[in-house]
């Protein structure tokens, strides 16, 4: 079905599901506090995409390292103080860039905590109120939902997720705690 043949509610609601990728079994789930077996799953598969993407940063410097101590232990020219200071200097860059390539594993290790505990509770809080974008970078903006109370949470999203609110309108947005993650939403003033 066409996206303009459908209501300006259903549109409305529509434009929220693509935009936040999420499904009406999902967002049931949702209104009962939990994640659904497909947003677990997706999550999932988040979670190993950054995973491999942070072992692969962190494997550059490693091999680098590798390759490096492998090449100057092979070496049979080593002799010379001159030798030894260059040896030391080596040493000293080699142990750098094992420490950068250690720093993606080690700042990874509080998510995978948290995903995993995610998955595990499969708990989803939500907040209502008006919405509103803050721009953070090219690509990213912050949804910031002012509540009743005057409490105000801020979200991470991806630039076209801002097409789909309309920020005369209070939304419920449903989010994983542990991970500040927007899950679903929708609109309540329909």
């Amino acid at each position: 079905m066409p996206l303009s043949s459908l209501n300006g509610h259903a549109r409305a609601d529509f434009q929220l599901m693509d935009a936040l990728n999420f499904t009406d079994a999902d967002l049931a789930a949702n209104r009962k506090g939990r994640l659904s077996d497909g947003q677990k799953a997706r999550v999932r598969t988040r979670l190993t995409q950054i995973t491999i993407l942070s072992l692969l940063v962190a494997s550059l410097p490693l091999t680098f390292v590798a390759v490096s101590v492998g090449i100057l232990t092979s070496s049979d020219q080593l002799g010379g103080a001159s030798d030894s200071t260059a040896l030391v200097v080596i040493g000293i860059i080699l142990l750098v860039l094992f420490a950068l390539g250690l720093v993606p594993v080690l700042t990874m290790l509080p998510l995978w905590r948290r995903a995993r505990k995610t998955l595990a509770d499969g708990v989803v809080a939500s907040v209502e109120g008006m919405v509103d974008f803050e721009e953070i970078g090219r690509k990213r903006f912050a949804l910031i939902v002012l509540d009743d109370t005057g409490r105000e949470l801020s979200f991470k999203m991806k630039r076209d997720v801002h097409e789909a609110f309309d920020e005369s309108a209070r939304y419920r947005i449903y989010f994983i705690p542990l991970l500040g993650q927007v899950v679903s939403a929708e609109q309540l003033d329909h």
